[in-house]
C-alpha cells in the first residue's frame, strides 16, 4: 500500500474521515476477549475517523460474537465473523481480506491498549511519515510494557 494512497491527517484535517481498520483475532478465550474490548471501547478515536473493528473467531464457536455485540464505542463499528479453519493465519486471511479499512491495525485478544492507541499507532501512516509502525502494548499478567 502507498503513503500516497492514504488519508493524511494534520492539524487542519483532523475532521476529515480517516478509513481505520482493526483487525483482532481470537480462538476460546472470551474472559481475555472481553476485557481487550473494554480496553477499546475506552480509546480515545480522533473526530472524523471512520473506524471499523472486525473480531474474528477461528476453530471452534464460543461466546465471541455475544461479546462482540455488546461491545459499544460511538467511533467504532464492531462486526464479527466465524472461520471454521483452526489456526491464527486463517483468521487473518479473512479479517484483512473483509476489513474496510486502508490503514490496518492489528492486535490480540489478550492486549490492554492504552486510550491513545489509535492515533499513535495510525497517525504516522496517515502524515505519510510511516508506513509500517510498531508498537507499545501492557502485557495483561504483568501489566508491563512490551514492544
Amino acid at each position: 500500500m502507498s503513503t500516497a494512497a492514504l488519508p493524511r491527517l494534520s492539524a487542519s484535517s483532523r475532521g476529515g474521515s480517516v478509513p481505520l481498520g482493526i483487525i483482532l483475532c481470537t480462538r476460546e478465550r472470551c474472559r481475555d476477549l472481553e476485557q481487550t474490548l473494554a480496553s477499546l471501547a475506552g480509546l480515545a478515536v480522533p473526530a472524523g475517523w471512520r473506524t471499523d473493528l472486525l473480531v474474528v473467531e477461528n476453530g471452534a464457536k464460543g461466546r465471541a460474537e455475544a461479546i462482540v455485540g455488546a461491545f459499544r464505542h460511538p467511533e467504532i463499528e464492531a462486526r464479527y465473523r466465524f472461520v471454521p479453519a483452526p489456526g491464527k493465519s486463517a483468521a487473518l486471511n479473512l479479517a484483512v481480506a473483509e476489513n474496510k479499512g486502508q490503514v490496518l491495525l492489528f492486535t490480540d485478544d489478550d492486549v490492554r491498549l492504552p486510550a491513545n492507541w489509535v492515533e499513535e499507532m495510525a497517525g504516522p501512516c496517515c502524515a505519510g511519515r510511516e508506513t509500517l509502525p510498531w508498537g507499545v502494548a501492557a502485557s495483561r499478567q504483568t501489566g508491563s510494557a512490551t514492544g
